[in-house]
């Protein structure tokens, strides 16, 4: 764990250098790294860390709708993003819902990941899968997503029952 956080903090320092010559060239190696380098979730140094409040946008309220597309960045090396899954899929969710996944070994759907984490104003350094994006918010870790996506299914059985 510690050469992860020495070589995290060697390709930081080098982000810092290296972005401001070419960003597009090199922003999907450097989270590539991060991410693949921790594994999934957050990275931090021991298993109680938390990330910072403000780095996540937090909704104070549960939603009001169900958003039109919901993406989960995952990868398939990752135990957190296989739990997510099997949740979806094995109590129906993905039928009710508008969900898309999207694996970030994939170059395109890396280079979505880095770009809805800086939409998000997420701090680069502890991003990590899963992550969800319902095109306004993220949702970051198991717990997290799958809150919101219980908050979802409450709208969707008031909606279905109303119909």
């Amino acid at each position: 764990m510690v050469w992860q956080f020495l070589i995290l903090k060697q390709v930081q320092d080098d982000y810092a250098t290296i972005v401001f010559m070419n960003k597009n060239l090199i922003i999907v190696p450097i989270a590539c790294l991060m991410l693949f380098g921790a594994g999934c979730e957050q990275l931090s140094l021991n298993k109680t860390a938390t990330v910072p409040t403000s780095t996540v946008q937090v909704q104070p309220a549960a939603p009001d709708a169900i958003p039109k597309q919901i993406t989960i960045f995952v990868s398939n090396t990752c135990p957190h993003c296989a739990y997510v899954e099997s949740q979806i899929s094995g109590g129906q969710v993905d039928k009710a819902l508008p969900i898309v996944y999207k694996e970030v070994s994939n170059d395109a759907n890396m280079q979505a990941f880095v770009q809805t984490a800086q939409t998000c104003k997420l701090d680069m350094s502890l991003l990590g899968v899963p992550l969800l994006w319902n095109g306004t918010i993220c949702y970051s870790g198991q717990d997290d997503i799958m809150t919101y996506i219980g908050q979802l299914m409450k709208i969707y059985e008031k909606n279905r029952s109303a119909n």
